[in-house]
């Protein structure tokens, strides 16, 4: 009876012990946003010629973002459990303007606010330029990011107006990750747990009469 009972338990503590499945999860968002609410002027001029988008306001405007993953971020990174990053810029009176305003006929530019990213190691990487809003109208741009460019410190987002000025309005950064994810026994596992109780029930049963 002493090696059943022992047979019994063994199988107990395999069952609860044994191989388990781990089901995925839904993803999480983490998102640091920034209010920006700053004016840029055109960087762009020429001698005797005033650019007329040129206000005296800054040619550029910079921010940091902090990465708002709330785990261990380089423990999930080399886990896998980091998907993406995004950077999404809203914008205000991006428009498309002429390369030369003093000109009759110019063509028009409609790469004019270009945005650069600074990441954990300090290398700047040239994202692109905002989307066009049109006249005093609000629009957004959102830029793809490499997750290994984020860490635990602050990263910095750049605009440099090339051609019109502009209000940058807000700068979200957006983590996207695996949920953590609950692990649930595997089917094997409960059922050995459940033989093993029983016989045990039936073991003291036994030893009652």
């Amino acid at each position: 009876m002493k090696i059943l009972r022992f047979v019994c338990i063994t199988i107990v503590t395999v069952g609860l012990a044994g191989p388990t499945a781990v089901y995925a999860g839904p993803t999480v968002d983490y998102t640091d946003t920034v209010p920006v609410n700053q004016w840029i002027d055109t960087a762009f001029s020429f001698p005797g010629f005033p650019n007329p988008e040129d206000h005296g306001n800054a040619t550029q405007a910079s921010w940091s973002h902090t990465n708002p993953y709330t785990g261990d971020y380089e423990a999930a990174l080399a886990a896998g459990d980091i998907l993406g990053a995004t950077l999404t810029i809203s914008a205000y009176d991006v428009e498309a303007k002429p390369l030369f305003p003093w000109m009759p006929g110019s063509p028009l530019k409609s790469d004019c606010v270009q945005v650069s990213f600074t990441d954990k190691d300090g290398n700047s990487h040239e994202l692109g330029y905002l989307a066009l809003t049109g006249n005093n109208t609000s629009g957004s741009t959102t830029f793809t990011l490499d997750p290994t460019w984020l860490d635990g410190v602050a990263v910095t987002s750049q605009v440099i107006s090339i051609c019109d000025d502009a209000r940058i309005d807000t700068s979200v950064l957006i983590v996207t990750a695996n949920a953590p994810c609950p692990v649930v026994p595997a089917p094997g596992a409960i059922l050995l747990a459940g033989i093993g109780a029983v016989l045990i029930g039936w073991l003291r049963r036994r030893r009652a009469l």
